[in-house]
C-alpha cells in the first residue's frame, strides 16, 4: 500500500523522495461473530479487529509527524453457512465482543 501525506497538512511537503507506507505494528483489539439470513441459508462471519500502524520507509514528509499515520482494521478471518443459524463465536473462534479500535 502506497500513501501520500506530503502537502497535506500545515503546508509541509515532501523532501526529494516519494513516501513508502509500509505496515510496522498491528495490535489485536477485538473479535466478534455475526449471523446472517441469506434466502435459503444461514452464515456467519468471524471478525478480528486490530489497530494498524503504517510508517514511511523513507521518511519523505518535511514535518516527521507526518511520515506515520494508524487505522482501525476490521477483517474477516473465518466464515460458515448451514440451514439454521451459525455461531462463528465456538469452536476455537473466540470472541470478545469488541468491534472497534
Amino acid at each position: 500500500m502506497h500513501y501520500s501525506t506530503c502537502g497535506v497538512r500545515g503546508g509541509y511537503g515532501c523532501l526529494n523522495c516519494t513516501p513508502d507506507f509500509q505496515e510496522t505494528s498491528r495490535e489485536y483489539r477485538g473479535s466478534y461473530g455475526n449471523d446472517d439470513f441469506h434466502w435459503t441459508y444461514w452464515e456467519c462471519t468471524h471478525h478480528v479487529v486490530e489497530w494498524v500502524t503504517m510508517t514511511d520507509q523513507y521518511s519523505c514528509n518535511e514535518n516527521p509527524a507526518y511520515n506515520t499515520y494508524s487505522f482501525c482494521d476490521d477483517s474477516i478471518d473465518h466464515s460458515e453457512s448451514g440451514s439454521g443459524p451459525q455461531d462463528c463465536c465456538d469452536g476455537g473462534w473466540y470472541c470478545d465482543g469488541h468491534h472497534s479500535c
